[in-house]
């Protein structure tokens, strides 16, 4: 998936968050995204991932202009890895790895055994395979995160 953003501007009560970013992120590339408190990245991430709609510009995923893809097809090309995980119930890991198969899933449908098996093979990518009946809330790999950007 390419990722790009051309000229985003957003303002919060009159005070402007965004003003013209421009950046693009390629298929299986990392990249940082610095400042300090208040400055905008998380409005800018959030503008990406569709919480948040940018007064001015555009957000491409492979070249579509994001307001011309649906909600669903944005959701089953990419995720979003939370700064804070709040996950305070009763799931195991493999319970969060399947929820990232829910937008490939019709209205009610069960997940299958190919859901699974990409799922397990996401597991095996980042080592936690062998963790996947765990508790999430008690498996320590889980609480850093690494094992979810392990596996981009």
């Amino acid at each position: 998936m390419e990722l790009r953003c051309e000229d985003i501007e957003y303002s919060i009560a009159g005070n402007r968050i965004l003003k013209g970013i421009t950046m693009g992120v390629s298929n299986n590339e990392f990249h940082t995204i610095l400042g300090p408190n208040g400055c905008g990245k998380t409005t800018l991430l959030k503008t990406v991932y569709r919480i948040v709609k940018p007064e001015t510009g555009t957000v491409y995923l492979d070249g579509r202009p994001q307001k011309d893809i649906s909600i669903r097809q944005s959701a089953q090309q990419m995720a979003v890895v939370a700064q804070f995980n709040n996950l305070n119930f009763d799931c195991s890991v493999l319970d969060v790895v399947m929820l990232g198969r829910t937008p490939h899933l019709k209205m009610m449908e069960q997940e299958k055994a190919q859901d699974y098996e990409i799922a397990y093979d996401a597991l095996r990518k980042v080592g936690m395979y062998d963790k996947r009946t765990g508790h999430i809330c008690r498996c320590p790999e889980v609480r850093n995160r690494e094992w979810c950007l392990r596996g981009q």
